[in-house]
């Protein structure tokens, strides 16, 4: 009997240890059914919705002497209010790439002590009645480790929110550019913003969302036409990209980390594929005639995604078929009819038309993901209620909840912690197999 209880003891502590994803019957079962078991989940926070990126509410130009935009017309759009330990504070801009995290401009957060963000905002006065604006307050963000004080290259950061936004037409990510886009010359693109939008003398800031329309100029090499005209250093076209500004058409200052947005008329969204850089402080911003210098967000999606499980959207492939018609000639042998012996055979070559060869080319998109907030946003179809580990990632900070065929997403909320689905909790990623101390 002895022997017979221990074996279960080993049963029972084996089958315990099963992944979550693995079932007897090889179906995929949850960890958790309840999801208040879970003791490290602060269960109070928002779940990111799955929702289509970069749809703006309305398709119709300066941020400096620029036309205000429609409410809401660009959803991702983020107003921070940067506090700092003298009591100061700044503005910039910000786009919303996820639930949880904005995107700005490094020198955006030196030195700050807090953030404050402000989604689905249109005026920002404190007088304002924006009916779907959400507020947040954190002291949460990354800054790129190669990034210094006043570089060009590699100034770009990630705000935290402390718990996740409603998402929704009035508040939505933007998409992110393919990792291996192209140059995007000669492209046009909307720049957006709260800053400075006059020349005249102490005009301040804009109380509305202003957006201007311009082209991408050549940034390639270290030499292009942004680097000869802009006077501000060396930097490679890998890590910026820049919109002309010889019309005027520019952001100044208050609009430094506001996104330099491209249409894609293919899927008719908008991506965020630019980072505003320092904008210029004088009143004589518009006039100056200089590029709009902006960090390449292409360059850093795997950057992103290292720290926020943002999974990069795969550029959809093509394929050509090449159809071609080809003619054969033919000889045909014929015979008289026999009507008297004869020892003649006559032998007749059919002449042969020759036609043209044709080939037609045609060009399918195929394995084109549709753009979402989590372009591998869990599943939930048929699964059973309850706690799932991030399939996609077994060093993450994500997991999944399922109610009633519906996903909802959530964050380890301790800092240095990754989601372990064998004991379906937040843990140590010394204590996750294959995770060590990499998180994510």
């Amino acid at each position: 009997m002895k022997v017979i209880f221990a074996s279960i003891v080993v049963l029972f502590f084996v089958t315990s240890m099963l992944p979550a994803t693995v079932g007897q019957s090889g179906d995929v079962v949850p960890c958790k059914i309840d999801p208040l078991s879970a003791r490290g989940v602060v269960w109070h926070q928002e779940p990111k919705a799955t929702i289509q990126c970069g749809v703006a509410n309305q398709m119709n130009s300066r941020i400096v002497a620029g036309s205000v935009v429609a409410p809401n017309e660009f959803p991702w759009m983020a107003f921070l209010r940067i506090y700092f330990w003298s009591g100061d504070s700044a503005q910039c801009g910000g786009t919303v790439i996820d639930g949880r995290w904005i995107l700005t401009a490094a020198h955006c957060t030196f030195g700050a002590v807090n953030i404050s963000v402000s989604l689905g905002a249109h005026d920002i006065t404190s007088t304002s009645n924006d009916n779907f604006r959400q507020e947040f307050s954190t002291r949460k963000w990354i800054t790129h480790p190669s990034w210094r004080y006043g570089d060009v290259e590699n100034d770009i950061a990630l705000i935290e929110l402390p718990y996740a936004a409603s998402l929704s037409n009035y508040v939505r990510p933007a998409c992110l550019p393919y990792a291996d886009d192209s140059n995007q010359l000669g492209n046009p693109v909307t720049l957006i913003g709260w800053g400075n939008y006059s020349s005249t003398s102490n005009t301040g800031f804009s109380a509305y969302l202003r957006k201007t329309l311009t082209t991408v100029i050549s940034s390639d090499g270290t030499n292009g036409q942004c680097q000869q005209q802009s006077g501000v250093g060396s930097f490679t076209g890998d890590k910026i990209i820049c919109g002309d500004g010889s019309q005027g058409r520019r952001f100044c200052y208050g609009d430094d980390g506001g996104p330099m947005n491209l249409y894609d008329s293919y899927w008719g969204t908008y991506s965020v594929v630019g980072v505003a850089w320092m904008g210029d402080s004088s009143d004589n911003c518009q006039n100056s005639r200089l590029p709009n210098i902006y960090t390449r967000v292409s360059y850093y999606v795997d950057w992103i995604y290292n720290n926020t499980d943002i999974v990069p959207v795969p550029k959809p492939v093509t394929t050509t078929t090449t159809t071609t018609t080809t003619t054969t000639t033919t000889t045909t042998t014929t015979r008289p009819p026999t009507t008297t012996p004869t020892t003649t055979r006559s032998t007749t070559t059919t002449p042969t038309t020759t036609t043209p060869t044709t080939t037609k080319a045609t060009t399918t998109v195929t394995d084109a993901p549709t753009p979402t907030s989590y372009p591998s946003q869990f599943d939930c179809k048929g699964k059973p209620n309850g706690v799932y580990p991030n399939p996609w990632n077994d060093c993450s900070r994500t997991f999944f909840y399922c109610s009633n065929g519906y996903s909802y997403e959530y964050i380890c909320p301790d800092a240095g912690t990754v989601f372990n689905e064998f004991i379906c909790d937040c843990d140590y990623p010394s204590n996750v197999a294959g995770c060590l101390d990499e998180v994510k």
